[in-house]
């Protein structure tokens, strides 16, 4: 699956928050921190009995892949307790993955359950590991996130980028990851028409809402930001509620979806509501917001000259289209003519075993290869396994104590009351 010509990228054996940001944060490049979970999060006694005994009873949503060789994010879903799980990856059963889970409105823990869903909610409640990683120095987290799954010959994530940047810790397995700079993106062949780059390397699409570089969206005040996101995730899971009833069927998993929406929604108007008679950032909003939201011009100049299509296939628009990255790499195959440009991208790779982590900034292209580890013979520890922290990505040409030109996150960060 891997270019024999790809590049390594750096590794570091022992790094402090300043150091990693000012190193490899602030430059927007990634980097793998060897042998640092133990050090930076513990979790060495996560064996499946434990979690069985701690969180066991928790309610997760799991995909259940076609067959082992499929690609995860294309199979269906269902809801299962956590113990039913952990004994079928014991078992041996490598179509189930354990992927983020959807944010739950939950009074209890109010201000955290959007951010950790079951079964790490009730995992960091027991200060089993901490919220925020201290490598993570200012930056503000965004949600932290749970992979579980089980694969004896690799199973691929599909080429993608995410929106924000990534601490992704391995705590079982072996994962390869292909990764293709943010100023390459015009040439992976997105499902969605990208509309800018930003010079942090955070991606904007035509149908999405314009951003700042932090991925602030571009609108009057957080209360109005809120409603807005709420309405586009409504109208996206209506879309593909649309498309699945053109094909003859509705999921249950888009059902809940939708209603998920509808709910953040009510929310959000609710809380614009009570909205009206506060100011929050104000002078914030009223700052020029030139400096860090346009792009590198040679990143603008390499995105396809392509007229704006709908596109069908269902897919998120941050993954690549090229479903065969083997064969896009094979000389006169039809997917090498299909997308000729995707050569062309430099490729860089990192290999992660299991104690190993990866600063990955946001943008960046990425296709994870998952293999279960050496204790493949231990079915109390058989699977790969990964936590991982995504923070809001910084701006461009900010320091470690101040990493976003706007204190938008930060605000709404203590908000929370966390």
């Amino acid at each position: 699956f891997f270019n024999m010509a790809a590049i390594g990228i750096a590794r570091e054996v022992n790094i402090n928050a300043r150091d990693l940001f000012t190193k490899y944060i602030s430059k927007r490049t990634p980097v793998v921190l060897s042998q640092m979970v133990v050090k930076e999060l513990g979790l060495q006694h996560w064996d499946n009995q434990y979690l069985r005994d701690e969180c066991g009873s928790c309610m997760v949503e799991v995909e259940i892949r076609s067959d082992n060789r499929a690609q995860f994010g294309k199979g269906e879903k269902t809801k299962m307790l956590f113990s039913d799980f952990l004994s079928k990856i014991e078992g041996g059963d490598e179509t189930l993955y354990l992927t983020t889970q959807p944010g739950v409105a939950d009074h209890k823990h109010k201000g955290i359950a959007d951010i950790v869903s079951e079964p790490l909610l009730k995992l960091i409640n027991k200060s089993e590991f901490p919220l925020c990683p201290k490598l993570l120095g200012n930056l503000v987290l965004s949600s932290v996130n749970l992979w579980f799954g089980h694969s004896k010959h690799g199973s691929s994530s599909g080429l993608h980028h995410d929106f924000h940047d990534n601490l992704y810790a391995l705590l079982r397995g072996r994962k390869r990851f292909r990764l293709h700079p943010p100023e390459d993106a015009g040439k992976l062949y997105t499902h969605g028409t990208i509309s800018h780059v930003h010079s942090n390397g955070r991606i904007n699409y035509d149908d999405q809402c314009p951003t700042r570089p932090d991925g602030m969206p571009l609108d009057e005040n957080p209360a109005k930001i809120k409603v807005r996101i709420a309405e586009m995730q409504l109208a996206a899971a209506e879309k593909l509620r649309s498309m699945e009833l053109a094909k003859g069927k509705s999921t249950q998993d888009t059902e809940d979806r939708i209603k998920r929406a509808e709910e953040a929604l009510e929310l959000a108007l609710d809380a614009l509501m009570d909205d009206d008679n506060e100011e929050w950032g104000d002078e914030e909003n009223e700052q020029d917001d030139t400096e860090g939201t346009v792009g590198d011009d040679s990143v603008e100049e390499n995105l396809p000259k392509r007229a704006k299509t709908e596109d069908k296939s269902g897919e998120p628009e941050h993954f690549s289209r090229i479903a065969n990255t083997k064969e896009a790499l094979s000389i006169g195959s039809e997917t090498e003519k299909k997308y000729p440009k995707y050569k062309e991208a430099k490729e860089f790779e990192a290999v992660l075993k299991e104690g190993d982590m990866l600063y990955l900034p946001a943008g960046w292209f990425h296709e994870v290869i998952s293999e279960s580890g050496n204790g493949e013979g231990i079915s109390n520890r058989r699977g790969h396994m990964a936590l991982n922290f995504w923070t809001h990505p910084p701006d461009v040409n900010t320091s470690f104590e101040t990493p976003y030109s706007c204190s938008y996150w930060r605000n709404e960060w203590v908000s929370r009351g966390l």
